[in-house]
């Protein structure tokens, strides 16, 4: 038994205002013991034949007790909750915004992290491209007739130095570019030692 207010107009003979009334909710009772499907295939057989119930007893039509009301006498079978739950939405659905926002994000800082390191990357090789053409303009002074071989050998050892130090700091990177550097530079050191007379074609 429960209060129940019957809402005004609702028998006009017996009264026009809300009168406060007993429900009596009926219960379909089951043991403990058994299985979720038999008691949901039961709860899926009576909703189908709710209609037909109703019309026998008029007040089995009426809108079972809420989940969280309090003055249900027994808990509910996990059958026939999960019957209950059927049309509620499920994790993805109850979720779904949070998720897709998650995943928004984490594809967000994958990117922008890739970014940074492509961008990291292409600074430390445009570093050592500033190296390559600088060596390539001691070859050519090497070549011309106004160049002095024992400035271009010091430039040269200047410029492996720096790129040594810049090695050490981590701002180029030790890979192939650099191996190709010290092989240029070490190759114009040798010209550079030699006779310029015997350089000139």
């Amino acid at each position: 038994l429960r209060p129940f207010l019957l809402p005004a107009e609702l028998y006009p003979t017996l009264s026009r205002e809300p009168a406060l009334t007993l429900a009596v909710n009926t219960l379909l009772v089951a043991r403990s013991g058994l299985t979720d499907e038999e008691v949901h295939s039961l709860a899926v057989a009576v909703h189908r034949l709710l209609p037909e119930i109703a019309a026998l007893y008029p007040l089995a039509g009426l809108e079972a007790l809420n989940e969280g009301d309090s003055t249900r006498p027994l808990p509910l079978h996990p059958g026939a909750q999960r019957f209950a739950d059927r049309g509620r939405p499920g994790l993805l659905e109850r979720y779904g915004e949070f998720i897709g926002g998650a995943v928004t994000a984490v594809v967000a800082l994958i990117t922008f992290g890739v970014t940074i390191y492509r961008r990291r990357q292409q600074a430390r090789k445009d570093r050592l491209d500033v190296f390559y053409q600088k060596a390539l303009q001691c070859r050519e002074a090497l070549n011309g007739s106004s160049a002095s071989a024992a400035r271009v050998a010091d430039t040269l050892r200047d410029l492996q130095a720096e790129v040594f130090d810049l090695l050490v700091a981590e701002r180029i990177d030790a890979d192939a570019a650099l191996l190709a550097f010290m092989n240029l530079s070490n190759q114009l050191l040798r010209e550079a030692a030699e006779n310029p007379a015997a350089r000139r074609q």
